[in-house]
């Protein structure tokens, strides 16, 4: 085969060029599905603290360690439920009512290959208003 037509033959193209952009491509569906896990971690957080916030206002005389309890059960177990830390502080007493503050924190985790991984604290919180017991 001569030189000339080495350079014009085209076989396998289509392979080189696959070959170049599949990484890549894998790599973006990768960083997808890692940040959308982490959105959703991020919002079972906090629905497990309204929902925590709630079970407060029904019984006021929840402590920090049964929210915290009742915060984890409700958060997706693929999450690490164990993770979560719950405060909870209450402030003085107004008019019969007292506001709660409830605080969740989670450590969040984006990890992408080839790329590296970010991770974060993520912090929700909530305030209600619940009858002085």
């Amino acid at each position: 085969m001569s030189a000339k037509r080495y350079l014009r033959d085209d076989r396998g193209s289509a392979a080189v060029e696959f070959s170049l952009v599949l990484p890549t491509f894998l790599v973006l569906i990768a960083g997808i599905f890692a940040v959308g896990w982490a959105a959703h971690s991020t919002h079972n957080l906090r629905f497990a603290l309204a929902e925590g916030a709630r079970a407060l206002q029904l019984k006021p005389t929840l402590t920090q360690t049964e929210l915290q309890t009742y915060v984890r059960s409700k958060v997706y177990d693929g999450h690490n439920p164990e993770m979560v830390n719950v405060t909870l502080s209450l402030s003085p007493l107004s008019g019969g009512v007292q506001l709660a503050h409830t605080t969740a924190t989670y450590p969040v985790s984006i990890m992408v290959p080839l790329i590296g991984s970010y991770s974060f604290s993520y912090s929700v919180s909530m305030t209600v208003p619940v009858t002085a017991s």
